[in-house]
């Protein structure tokens, strides 16, 4: 058991430790905590609506739709989230003014949700616009780190 320990602390151990300090990494996890409210209130909202108790559902029939409206309005706008917690957290890695990062994110981010017709698609605002919003927060954010590092308009 000792063999293994010291196996995993000198050879495992070392790349596993670098690649979580790495700052793309890292602000993807800080970023994506600002979603964890609209995870929580929505769930806790799908779980009272959906309790298997015949008397309860009984209950809650008439409130179904307001249920309904509570959850997709919290688990809809968990990928926006994502852009603007990212974009914060990425540009205060890089030494930029946060605020900025995270709002340049956020519009590239409902750029990227337009569709062909030219009108704003907010089904990418849900948890199926995620990847979408790590890339646009990452392309914007460095896009505005070499606009502020070459002192290009900025």
């Amino acid at each position: 058991m000792n063999k293994f320990m010291d196996w995993l602390q000198n050879v495992l151990m070392p790349p596993l430790a670098k690649a979580g300090n790495n700052k793309y990494l890292v602000s993807i996890r800080n970023g994506l905590v600002l979603t964890l409210p609209a995870v929580i209130s929505g769930s806790i909202f799908l779980i009272i609506a959906n309790i298997p108790i015949p008397a309860w559902t009984n209950f809650m029939k008439p409130y179904m739709d307001a249920m309904g409206v509570a959850v997709n309005g919290s688990f809809g706008i968990i990928s926006l989230l994502a852009a603007i917690g990212i974009g914060y957290e990425l540009a205060k890695a890089l030494e930029l003014d946060a605020i900025n990062g995270a709002g340049l994110s956020t519009m590239a981010f409902i750029v990227a949700s337009f569709n062909s017709k030219y009108t704003l698609d907010t089904a990418n605002f849900a948890s199926s616009g995620l990847f979408t919003a790590i890339v646009c927060s990452f392309i914007s954010v460095l896009i505005l780190n070499l606009f502020v590092k070459k002192k290009l308009g900025y």
